[in-house]
């Protein structure tokens, strides 16, 4: 029975979230080609290389379990900037862009396969205009880093340790700060920021408190890391006048809304 329940869960996250989610269920599942368009029931459409693998499990946490909460965010009325930094293939670029009809989302992805996905998954929308793909990673000092390929798409890091025995490949990457993108990109305010930055926000987020009175939300995924205290991260946080919420589908991830903010 306990199986059965399972099954019937499954296929009706799939009905709840995609328009064509038949595909996307026993036995089309296995019948066709593992790399597929999904359409959500959004409208929006989001290209994965295997619909058996890690772009679907960033797909589905998206536009199924809002992981992230974004569909709880209010911002106020006009224009506004939402950064995604750790973009990967653009799930939450694509769904801010639908969700917020008024705002220019930059899209930061470091790693040469997921930001190629996230460029033709922005042109699958026809959101070129909105949405500014950026081949960078976010750190507290611009420069070149360590990156470490993990063999799970979803998971590079420029932290050796996150990515453990995972490792695939050691790369080099260009990263900027976020004072760097507030310059160069124009930024008045940010609406939200995304971090999912797989370990590096122990270094940024204290490092950008001079800018926490132009950020209302940040969405932030903390992930266990060796000599690090997530508790810490989250009182320095409070302290600097955020509300941190937690997400209910998601153990790691933290919807902080500054003073004010709903």
């Amino acid at each position: 029975m306990d199986a059965l329940l399972q099954k019937l869960r499954h296929v009706a996250s799939r009905i709840a979230a995609y328009r064509n989610w038949y595909t996307l269920v026993w036995p089309l599942t296995k019948l066709l080609p593992a790399e597929r368009i999904i359409q959500t029931r959004t409208g929006l459409k989001i290209k994965v290389r295997n619909i058996r693998g890690e772009d679907f499990v960033v797909a589905h946490e998206m536009f199924f379990r809002d992981d992230y909460q974004l569909r709880t965010v209010v911002l106020p009325p006009g224009p506004t900037t939402i950064i995604d930094a750790g973009a990967n293939i653009g799930a939450f670029s694509l769904l801010a862009a639908h969700l917020f009809p008024e705002a220019r989302i930059l899209a930061l992805e470091p790693e040469e396969e997921n930001f190629a996905l996230l460029q033709e998954n922005i042109r699958l929308n026809n959101l070129e205009k909105r949405v500014i793909p950026l081949k960078v990673g976010i750190n507290n000092v611009r420069g070149v880093y360590d990156f470490f390929v993990s063999k799970e798409q979803y998971a590079h890091s420029m932290v050796e340790a996150i990515v453990g025995d995972l490792v695939a490949e050691k790369l080099s990457i260009s990263c900027v700060t976020l004072g760097d993108l507030f310059s160069e990109q124009h930024i008045d305010r940010i609406g939200v920021l995304k971090l999912d930055i797989e370990g590096t926000e122990y270094e940024l987020l204290p490092t950008i408190a001079e800018f926490f009175p132009r950020i209302d939300i940040i969405v932030l995924e903390i992930h266990d890391r060796a000599g690090f205290s997530s508790e810490a991260l989250l009182a320095f946080m409070k302290e600097h006048g955020y509300n941190v919420e937690r997400a209910p589908t998601h153990q790691r991830v933290y919807l902080l809304r500054g003073p004010g903010r709903a």
